[in-house]
């Protein structure tokens, strides 16, 4: 389908190199298997000597090293969830504290964001993700030898800071050297390494926390150990299989970014999901805490084994629901449809999750999570489809930028924070849970702004820089 190339595209080589003052990177997919599959061995890591593109037996070798960098490098976004009980006794946290170590790595990456679009410009993309890596890795290490508060939560910033740039190039390189008719699977495939790697960091530091002796840094020096083979790899990989073609700067970016401030439909689409965010990353953070205290009461055990099945089954069944269901109905670029379409679906999420404050019974609370996540994550597909579909095709790399800056300040890293400051002032967590959950509903009312605002622009005249409401 074009429109899916189209918005595939937008996503991964746009938006997700987020623009610079002055200049921003601009990629353009090539041929994937001009390249014979010569030796590996025989080329020089720099790139020398070494086929323009890749053949298809190197294309997937690197493309399971960035499946791997995912899984590896996102455990201990599952870790700190599981551990967050054990570091709060130790270290004598608040919830305060507890809130900034799950959230403060989404500020890192929301600065970071800033420079990652000129260094890609500028640096071969070979040697940005193993200074990526190499440094991500140190900081995992700082942070298992950290015996202060403040320690942690510095080790937890440069986590977010070194980690942006492996995250935005992954889905570039995809585009790049994908199969042009398995693109969209192997997209999926490469996003599916984060919620892995948080199930994975969740199940192990939960089971070793709750039925070991052993210290937690044990847990966090297993995530460093694995590190090491994904950045030794990258740095034997030749450049040329790791870089992508780059034009040049693409002009008039500040005008663009002038007339996003001026476009309702895709404000109020990027603010809705970074409402859904907050709920999903503070979900995340804080259920194990909540389901162990009262008034649930529940096996730490029964609850790592619960939640872990849970994370890994119901975003990822929602997002591909929501992506049939999306294409069914007539595609996201019929902006009313497709904003309709996630109000009911948000609907359904906030009904379950409000149902989940009022009940004590585990596995009850466990089905009406599992549903929050499921109607969240099918979501996501109208929600990003909505906020390409809002802007003209020239805007859509400063529009991506633009979200992804929003979703991180406001999504994944407000979640924690804020629902951590509520839980301290009130000495309850079940506070800051529930201002978790009823967040869910600030991000539908914006779903509903935008559903009036683009029935209102759906007749009006469209150009390069407005909006697009029309299929």
């Amino acid at each position: 389908m074009p429109d899916e190339d189209a918005f595939l595209r937008s996503i991964r080589s746009a938006g997700l190199l987020p623009p610079t003052p002055g200049t921003i990177l601009a990629l353009e997919p090539s041929m994937p298997y001009a390249a014979s599959s010569s030796d590996l061995s025989s080329y020089d890591s720099n790139g020398s000597n070494v086929p323009d593109t890749p053949g298809p037996r190197y294309v997937r070798l690197v493309f399971g090293s960035f499946i791997a960098s995912q899984v590896v490098f996102n455990y201990d976004n599952g870790a700190i969830p599981a551990s967050l009980a054990t570091l709060s006794h130790e270290f004598s946290l608040d919830y305060f504290f507890e809130g900034l170590l799950g959230s403060l790595v989404y500020l890192g990456l929301v600065l970071s964001c800033l420079l990652a679009g000129y260094l890609f410009q500028v640096t071969s993309a070979k040697w940005v993700i193993c200074a990526s890596l190499f440094s991500n890795t140190v900081f995992y290490a700082l942070f298992t030898l950290a015996y202060s508060p403040w320690a942690l939560l510095a080790a937890r910033f440069g986590v977010g800071l070194s980690r942006t740039f492996i995250v935005v190039y992954a889905p570039v390189w995809v585009d790049e050297f994908a199969p042009s008719d398995t693109r969209t699977l192997w997209l999926s495939l490469q996003q599916a390494g984060v919620p892995l790697g948080v199930m994975f960091g969740y199940l192990v530091t939960g089971i070793l926390d709750a039925n070991t002796r052993l210290s937690w840094r044990w847990s966090f020096m297993i995530q460093v150990f694995a590190c090491l083979p994904v950045c030794i790899i990258f740095l034997l990989l030749p450049a040329n299989y790791i870089n992508v073609n780059r034009t040049s700067a693409v002009s008039r970016k500040w005008e663009h970014c002038f007339h996003l401030f001026r476009n309702p439909v895709y404000l109020c689409t990027i603010f809705s999901l970074s409402g859904l965010y907050f709920v999903v990353t503070g979900i995340q953070v804080w259920v194990t805490q909540y389901l162990t205290g009262p008034p649930v009461e529940a096996d730490a055990n029964t609850v790592i084994m619960a939640f872990t099945a849970t994370t890994a089954t119901a975003p990822i069944l929602g997002v591909l629901m929501g992506g049939k269901v999306i294409d069914y109905i007539g595609g996201y670029r019929v902006i009313p449809r497709a904003a309709l379409l996630a109000i009911v679906l948000g609907t359904l999420s906030q009904i379950n999750g409000t149902l989940c404050l009022v009940v004590s019974h585990f596995w009850t609370f466990i089905v009406l999570v599992w549903f929050v996540l499921f109607f969240g994550g099918a979501i996501v597909p109208a929600g990003t489809g909505i906020m390409l579909s809002s802007v003209g095709k020239d805007a859509r790399p400063q529009a991506c930028g633009l979200a992804m800056l929003t979703y991180n300040l406001f999504g994944y890293f407000a979640g924690p924070f804020i629902s951590g400051t509520i839980a301290e002032r009130t000495s309850n967590l079940s506070w800051g849970f529930r201002t978790v959950i009823l967040w869910g509903w600030v991000a539908w009312v914006f779903m509903v702004l935008t559903y009036f605002f683009a029935l209102r622009e759906q007749a009006a005249p469209k150009t390069e820089d407005d909006v697009e409401l029309a299929p």
